[in-house]
């Protein structure tokens, strides 16, 4: 579809944000060519997510920044490959695994908010971003570096400490988003391949933050030796009391995304 140039490439993102997808009939991937100028057109992609998860995204991006050079794609990788790879590794395992981290039953996380929690989920929010001043950032990695962690491990515990700190739980379930493109075969799969990990991290005032983050390392080392495994399957697994205004065992995420810097070519900047 190409919209004509009285709308701007800003007014059809943030519109796009707003329309629903039709599960059923389709399409549930859109493409509008905006008319910035003669010479100048901006190309916006939406996709539901059940088709294409954010790993995806980047590589729908870089790929097209091949094929605008001029250069030829490898073959796609199968996603019934991915399909029958993820049911043959979700072994008894595997899931004894989870089942035992998540048993007995998480509490839910009841964050002090200023006013009841719905019922019903709105999806109606907001968001606060605020940026790591550079000389924090290091001191954060120093300190990661020090206690043999990974960056992603210490602002996971980070968040924990808080979480803690807000609520008074000791018990708190933090969902990781992992991605499923696990082997090298897969890495330029596109499709719905994320998993939440659920991460149970047990929280103490008595222990030091370095302590903390000694045991929540050991708590991310472990469960990340059994990523094969859906969040849907654990839920109905754990037989989860299901509640209409919360997702199950999950009361809070956690993600740390990689930098994703803007592709050029030539004079075409491709971002997300």
């Amino acid at each position: 579809l190409t919209v004509p140039i009285q709308r701007s490439s800003e007014s059809v993102g943030e519109g796009e944000g707003g329309v629903a997808f039709d599960l059923e009939n389709g399409p549930l991937v859109r493409a509008y060519l905006v008319e910035n100028g003669p010479e100048s057109h901006t190309l916006v992609l939406s996709a539901h997510h059940i088709v294409c998860d954010g790993w995806s995204f980047g590589i729908v991006i870089h790929e097209m920044a091949v094929l605008y050079g001029g250069d030829n794609l490898p073959a796609a990788p199968s996603y019934g490959e991915y399909a029958r790879r993820l049911e043959a590794e979700s072994a008894p395992e595997t899931q004894e695994y989870w089942k035992n981290l998540l048993t007995p039953t998480p509490p839910t996380l009841n964050l002090p908010t200023d006013r009841p929690h719905p019922t019903q989920r709105t999806f109606a929010g907001s968001r606060v971003e605020r940026v790591l001043e550079p000389e924090t950032l290091a001191e954060v990695k120093a300190l990661s570096t020090k206690r043999g962690a990974t960056l992603y491990t210490t602002l996971l515990t980070a968040c924990g400490v808080l979480l803690h700190r807000l609520t008074g739980q000791t018990d708190i379930v933090l969902g990781s988003p992992a991605a499923g493109q696990a082997t090298d075969s897969e890495q330029g799969l596109v499709g719905h391949c994320v998993h939440l990990l659920p991460l149970r991290l047990n929280l103490e005032s008595k222990l030091s933050f370095t302590e903390q983050l000694t045991r929540t390392r050991t708590l991310v080392l472990d469960s990340f030796e059994y990523p094969a495994v859906t969040f849907g399957e654990l839920v109905q697994a754990l037989n989860l009391p299901r509640e209409a205004g919360r997702v199950p065992l999950v009361g809070a995420t956690f993600n740390l995304d990689k930098e994703e810097l803007p592709a050029h070519i030539g004079a075409v900047k491709m971002t997300m």
